[in-house]
């Protein structure tokens, strides 16, 4: 039979273990929110039992247990959910910003308005309207001055403004990363004390709940997946590459053109890229800045460069009340050429004919546009000029302008200019298709020549601006047209104003479409692009919600739970009170009234 001294050890070992839950779930009250917290519980084992030799012993085993053991104490936390949570969080935060980010373009554009670029380039071709009513006034003459300057403004303010924006967000990228790298040595230190602990056998819960909370935030600015080891430190990986292992940080940090702020990349400072994969803050900012507004400004200077190159082409070729042709109507720059490497035959002019140089039937593109020559356009005898396919040429396009042009030495070339470009690095694109016509007149393989303009020049929408001359003399402005015979036939011409004016509705005034058609395009892009994010964001935040509260259901302190488990615990310590006190009694008896 086993000593009185058992009972009062199994009574020591209950009362040890009821206090040590008693502390335990008084923690979990006190940190019930927390944010992070992890409720704990202690994880009990019953003691070894004590097997002990006797005379009267059975013929099977009798073994008299001794008590509980409390093995240790452990969070309770459901590390897969961890990671989902982990992993979508870094989705949301990639919505967030790029949501952020197209709200502010929609602010910039502010359409509909009264003074947006839409209105404003609805208000300029109706003063060109306006004008073919009365050519010769000076008020509709001075409307259409103010109408053409305040477009240009609108172009610059709307350019500058999504270009500050994309420095504003490479600023963002310098302050996330900084957040990042921070928060990446914090868990390094805790790495560090959590290990210690891990070491000495225990259980360093709230320092990895504290961890955890670290990584959740870190993992709304960069995709993250974490690595534990056996002494309890989190290794952090972005794209299989470790910024974080044990106490060791390998920073992320940010390098740029230094003469093109917004112009920004991500490296460790091993000069390793990581890969984002389209998650987190990071990524987020990273498309708004090299995906988004670039392709807004792109779509506003492909406007600006047809705006400028359609009116300023017609507005050469038309009459001011002066009697003078030639002038454009925007400032207009030529930026780059390709001339043909070999001079046309001598005595071609523009009036020679396609089948006199003998340029085939089929097709050729220029900037996109496909330029077609039929067997009608060489048939001798009815075959068109070369006049007339250089006009089909720069119809069929906005950007390109084709040329007959004569040297000083008096050679004839066909050489093709670059106006107005959407970017001073925009190169000509053609392609010779089926027809001969590069081939014939030496531009098959001819290359480009960048010239004086493009080093000052910028983008289309940026350098937009009215005609200097206009500005000071308002009877520039071309709006009579030329009949064929090069002469001015007198102020009440509206020819060239009436051709301005139907440009805007003019189908394949830029890719296809009219300049109306394109901006509207461009806007329903904007508006269906940020409401499909606003749709992503919150079902995404309702995806995280629904897993926060799933994980809340595993790691969340319920005060009714918690206070059940009070109530037993405090009826285990009274009743391991009361075994004391009796074996208590027992032992006295034992000992001080068992006299002989």
């Amino acid at each position: 039979m086993p000593s009185l001294f058992l009972g009062l050890e199994i009574a020591r070992k209950a009362l040890a273990m009821s206090q040590l839950n008693l502390q335990i779930i008084a923690h979990n009250i006190a940190n019930a929110s927390t944010p992070g917290y992890s409720r704990q519980r202690a994880e009990m084992l019953t003691a070894p039992p004590l097997a002990y030799p006797s005379l009267s012993r059975g013929a099977f085993p009798q073994q008299v247990g001794t008590g509980v053991n409390v093995e240790a104490i452990k969070r309770i936390r459901d590390e897969f959910l961890d990671q989902v949570i982990w992993t979508q969080n870094g989705s949301q935060g990639r919505n967030v910003s790029v949501e952020a980010a197209l709200q502010q373009v929609e602010l910039i554009y502010n359409e509909p308005g009264e003074n947006t670029l839409g209105s404003l380039i609805d208000r300029f071709f109706a003063a060109w309207s306006d004008l073919a009513n009365s050519p010769e006034l000076v008020s509709t003459r001075a409307n259409i001055r103010e109408n053409a300057i305040s477009l240009s403004r609108e172009f610059n303010r709307l350019t500058n403004s999504l270009e500050k924006l994309a420095v504003d967000h490479a600023s963002q990228v310098r302050i996330r990363i900084k957040e990042a790298n921070n928060l990446a040595w914090q868990i390094a230190g805790l790495n560090t004390q959590i290990a210690q602990v891990t070491n000495l056998g225990e259980n360093p819960n709230d320092l990895k709940d504290q961890r955890d909370l670290y990584v959740e935030e870190l993992s709304d600015i960069i995709p993250l997946t974490t690595i534990e080891d056996v002494n309890g430190s989190l290794s952090i990986l972005i794209g299989g590459l470790r910024m974080v292992e044990y106490d060791k940080v390998q920073e992320l940090r940010v390098t740029n053109d230094p003469n093109d702020i917004q112009n920004v990349s991500i490296e460790f400072t091993n000069h390793i890229t990581p890969e984002l994969y389209g998650r987190g803050k990071l990524a987020g900012l990273m498309e708004v800045i090299y995906e988004y507004i670039p392709r807004f400004i792109e779509k506003l200077n492909n406007l600006a460069t047809a705006i400028i190159n359609r009116v300023n082409l017609l507005h050469l070729d038309g009459f001011g009340l002066d009697g003078m042709k030639g002038r454009p109507f925007f400032t207009d720059l030529r930026t780059a050429e390709i001339t043909g490497t070999f001079s046309l035959p001598t005595g071609a002019t523009e009036n020679t004919t396609l089948d006199e140089l003998g340029i085939s039937k089929g097709y050729f593109t220029i900037e996109g546009a496909k330029i077609t020559i039929t067997q009608d356009d060489i048939a001798p005898g009815e075959a068109i000029k070369i006049k007339d396919l250089l006009d089909r040429i720069n119809n069929a396009q906005p950007f390109v302008r084709a040329i007959f042009h004569t040297d000083v030495g008096g050679n004839s070339f066909i050489r093709l200019d670059l106006y107005n470009p959407v970017e001073a690095d925009t190169e000509i694109n053609i392609f010779k298709g089926s027809s001969n016509f590069f081939q014939v007149v030496g531009l098959d393989g001819a290359t480009i020549d960048f010239l004086t303009a493009n080093e000052t020049y910028s983008s289309s929408s940026d350098m937009i601006s009215l005609w200097a001359s206009i500005l000071e003399d308002l009877d520039i402005i071309a709006a009579a047209e030329d009949d064929g015979s090069g002469i001015f036939t007198g102020p009440g011409n509206n020819g060239n104003a009436l051709a301005i004016a139907g440009l805007q509705s003019l189908n394949n005034a830029i890719g296809g479409a009219s300049i109306t058609d394109y901006y509207s395009a461009s806007i329903s892009v904007l508006g269906s692009m940020s409401q499909a994010t606003s749709r992503l964001v919150t079902s995404q935040g309702v995806l995280l919600d629904q897993l926060n509260v799933q994980r809340e259901s595993v790691r969340g302190v319920n005060l009714d739970e918690e206070a059940t488990m009070l109530i037993t615990y405090q009826r285990i310590y009274e009743g391991a009170a009361r075994v004391t006190n009796v074996v208590d009694l027992l032992l006295d008896t034992v000992i001080n009234r068992m006299g002989i």
